[in-house]
């Protein structure tokens, strides 16, 4: 059966044995019966994690659910990402779903017992998590505007030491005794965008204002939502 998505894809060809792993993963979750319903049900949030702490999270609490190993879930994730890739594409967009089954089966990356199975899977990820993605992905583009888009943050809090005196070159470092009068809290801040990362430190009183501006901003936001909610959706 000709798709274009597997139409020129030959499992004997060097570098798609990361594809046959992560495939074979993902058939042989989706055909467990008590596996697939939480695997199912997770995978669009997986897919669409803003940043990889979240996915971790996420895979980890599966994990656990399913009795499974989280490498054996997150390969599972990226062949569903890799597939839903491509179907995403105009060429791929009138294979359907039994015919990729058929497909994969004459490629014998499946078996015959499975097909149905697997044809399953694939009007799955065409017709309910693909929609799912594209509108996510519609939603950020829409979202990000002109400017650099947030994509993680991650703040590290240090004791710093207030010295007396410090260190003159000029003096004998044998006769250098420092005295420590106090130590300081302050917190090391950095947060990743998609084009530029920036670290900068903040005290006590520099982070509740921070906090009071952000908190601020979310309540423009939900009153903006408020606003124009009668009007058209806001998402």
């Amino acid at each position: 059966m000709k798709t274009y998505l597997f139409g020129a894809f030959d499992p004997n060809e060097r570098g798609n044995e990361q594809f046959l792993d992560d495939f074979s993963r993902l058939v042989s979750i989706w055909t467990d019966g008590s596996k697939q319903p939480a695997f199912r049900a997770q995978v669009p949030d997986l897919l669409l994690a803003k940043t990889n702490i979240v996915k971790k999270q996420a895979l980890d609490k599966l994990a656990q659910s399913m009795s499974e190993q989280v490498l054996t879930i997150d390969s599972a994730v990226d062949c569903a990402n890799f597939l839903i890739r491509r179907l995403i594409t105009k060429d791929c967009q009138s294979d359907q779903p039994g015919d990729l089954a058929s497909a994969l089966q004459e490629k014998k990356l499946i078996d015959e017992s499975q097909v149905e199975a697997i044809s399953e899977m694939m009007g799955w990820l065409k017709n309910e998590v693909l929609p799912q993605v594209e509108s996510e992905l519609r939603t950020r583009e829409a979202a990000s505007g002109l400017f650099p888009s947030m994509t993680g943050v991650s703040v590290e809090v240090q004791l710093r030491a207030v010295q007396r005196d410090s260190y003159d070159s000029t003096k004998d470092i044998n006769e250098y005794s420092p005295t420590i009068d106090a130590l300081v809290p302050v917190a090391s801040i950095e947060i990743r965008t998609t084009d530029d990362d920036h670290v900068f430190q903040a005290g006590e009183l520099d982070i509740s204002i921070l906090i009071n501006y952000l908190q601020s901003a979310l309540k423009d936001i939900e009153s903006l939502k408020q606003c124009v909610s009668d009007k058209r959706q806001v998402v």
